[in-house]
């Protein structure tokens, strides 16, 4: 076909335009230059990116402070455990210190009690051998016989002698078991109470130890947070370097134009809710949000601006509701031309998005497609195919070659304007 094949503001849809379009003129305020465009999609991508930059910085500060916090309580955590420890040492010690003790007591109080016992036999033998005269024995051989009387004293003397040296030892035999049984109660309640501390010690020394682990958990999953957010806005950064830099277009753009390729500056959020505050009526089977959608991503598979094609497309279809958008989906009036009762039919919406990006990257350069782009949604959408291949780096150069209107290109741009004014207006 010749360039009159892909005049889409031919009579033979004009009358069709006018019934759908909502007139897109500039304003007196609005100043149609590359420069300004070039401004504000800069504007408008900084904006855009800017929200995951901000979000990343934020989680940044967040996670610093929360590994403060972690350290802290790591710092607080480490002293509980030591003092846990101490306490526990002391407690095993005091354990040990009085089970010795007691261990003594208690052989001291045995040696008593057996005293005791002793002291109690030798009482009574006494008793035994005073009752029946064995223990006054006769006095020796040879010794002078004393009379009744004084035998009587001797012996009553003999006997008290005896009964006070027993006597005296049961008695402090029986003071050291008292002594030594009140010690032994005391120290065995000590031992109970040092048994009690050393549980109490270690359950302590175990909760600060738990405490500690699960504080170096935490911080450990915060560094490993932070080290996320730190990569994230290096991709967010990296993200908006790239962007910016897509911007610019291909070297070979004209100066003073917007070139067809190179990356988009608004998203589909934006193009849809554009469309909407506009008053448009979608006719078309798929929704707004996904036609923006396609556009933005072919136009990344392809190389070409999909929210500057989004623009054509409004232009073109009178915001998506001409019979060639709605019948066949085709949203840029190609293969339509004054002679011609209609345009080129697509076999889907999706595929009537891919095509008009994949004839606009042809009119703007001849080279390959991009590695990853799709093959072409229809035969003669290829290089070899058009005879205009490489004819329009730039929006401007379309006016007279895509559309016979002397302000074809003008009107495209003003279009993408009015969105990107929209798109900085919103908060």
């Amino acid at each position: 076909m010749g360039k009159a094949g892909r005049r889409v503001l031919a009579c033979a849809v004009a009358a069709s335009i006018a019934l759908f379009t909502v007139p897109v003129t500039p304003s007196s305020a609005q100043v149609l230059d590359a420069a300004t465009i070039h401004d504000e999609q800069k504007s408008v991508v900084s904006r855009n990116d800017q929200g995951p930059i901000e979000a990343a910085r934020r989680a940044i500060t967040q996670y610093q402070a929360l590994i403060s916090q972690d350290n802290q309580a790591i710092a607080d955590d480490t002293s509980l455990e030591k003092e846990a420890a101490a306490a526990h040492q002391a407690a095993s010690s005091r354990l040990v210190s009085d089970t010795g003790a007691l261990s003594d007591v208690q052989s001291a109080l045995q040696a008593a009690t057996g005293r005791v016992a002793d002291d109690r036999d030798r009482l009574r033998a006494l008793a035994v051998g005073t009752y029946t005269g064995q223990f006054t024995n006769p006095q020796p051989s040879g010794s002078p016989t004393p009379n009744a009387d004084q035998q009587a004293a001797l012996d009553v003397a003999e006997v008290s002698v005896v009964a006070g040296i027993v006597d005296r030892r049961l008695r402090g035999d029986l003071d050291s078991v008292l002594a030594g049984t009140r010690l032994r109660d005391r120290l065995t309640s000590a031992v109970a109470g040092d048994q009690q501390q050393l549980s109490a010690t270690a359950a302590a020394q175990g909760a600060a130890a738990a405490s500690l682990n699960a504080a170096n958990s935490t911080l450990a999953s915060d560094q490993a947070a932070l080290s996320a957010s730190n990569a994230q806005l290096k991709r967010s950064e990296a993200a908006l370097t790239a962007d910016l830099a897509s911007l610019s277009g291909p070297s070979n753009t004209p100066a003073g134009s917007v070139s067809l390729l190179g990356g988009s500056a608004l998203n589909a959020g934006q193009l849809a809710a554009w469309y909407r505050g506009e008053g448009y009526a979608d006719l078309t089977s798929a929704p707004i949000e996904q036609l923006a959608s396609w556009y933005l991503q072919a136009g990344r598979q392809e190389g070409v601006r999909g929210d500057v094609a989004f623009a054509q497309a409004i232009l073109e279809t009178g915001g998506f509701s001409s019979p060639d958008a709605v019948d066949l989906n085709n949203y840029a009036g190609i293969g339509h031309c004054d002679s011609c009762s209609s345009g080129w039919q697509f076999p889907s919406p999706n595929g009537g998005v891919v095509g008009q990006i994949q004839l606009l990257r042809i009119f703007a350069t001849t080279s390959a497609p991009p590695p990853g782009a799709p093959g072409p949604v229809l035969p003669s959408l290829t290089v070899s195919q058009q005879h205009e291949a490489g004819c329009c780096p730039s929006v401007e150069s379309l006016t007279g070659v895509w559309a016979t209107d002397p302000t074809y290109g003008s009107q495209i741009l003003s279009i993408y304007q009015q969105i990107l004014d929209f798109a900085l207006a919103q908060r």
